[in-house]
């Protein structure tokens, strides 16, 4: 299970999860630790030590999904059908929902702003249906805490979820789509 995130260099960066302490040094600006394999549960938390601390309480373990697509995976909670009934009865804390925000960018982003969101009757009518279904049901049947990361964004052609250069080194889509 991989860990990261930034600190000077040659700065020593301690994790402790559970029973796991891990120690590395920063280079180039960012750190990264791998944890053994953990079970299923929670939640716990993590704490990450250098020249500074950090807690994240409610730590999960689990299955992560992502769901990604267009609008019919956008499609919120809220405009499903029986919406009302459905978005009363969507408290899980052992699912967590990470919406990405739409952002146009050129190059891979390193970093983004959004958090974590426990499922709950009060934060559910902005979820992706679809993927809230499917995260629901597949807790249910696992009996793990599952994690969905949506990254859906209606309208949006294949091409912009793709590098240029990957599709300009595509002979068959510069050929069928470009030409």
């Amino acid at each position: 299970v991989a860990v990261w995130g930034w600190a000077d260099d040659g700065e020593r960066v301690t994790v402790q999860f559970r029973d796991q302490t891990v120690t590395t040094t920063a280079a180039g600006g960012k750190w990264r630790v791998y944890l053994k394999k953990l079970k299923a549960g929670g939640p716990d938390d993590l704490k990450v030590s250098g020249r500074n601390s950090l807690t994240l309480h409610g730590v999960l373990v689990g299955e992560v999904w992502i769901a990604s697509g267009q609008s019919n995976m956008e499609m919120a909670m809220r405009s499903t059908f029986d919406a009302a009934n459905e978005i009363a009865q969507a408290a899980n804390p052992l699912i967590r929902f990470y919406t990405v925000s739409k952002l146009k960018a050129d190059q891979p982003v390193e970093d983004v702003t959004n958090t974590w969101q426990v499922c709950a009757p009060e934060v559910a009518p902005g979820f992706s249906a679809v993927a809230y279904y499917f995260a629901r049901d597949l807790q249910k049947a696992l009996g793990v805490p599952v994690g969905i990361i949506h990254t859906s964004w209606g309208g949006s052609p294949c091409e912009v979820w793709i590098r240029e250069g990957v599709l300009a080194a595509n002979a068959g889509y510069k050929r069928d789509i470009l030409d």
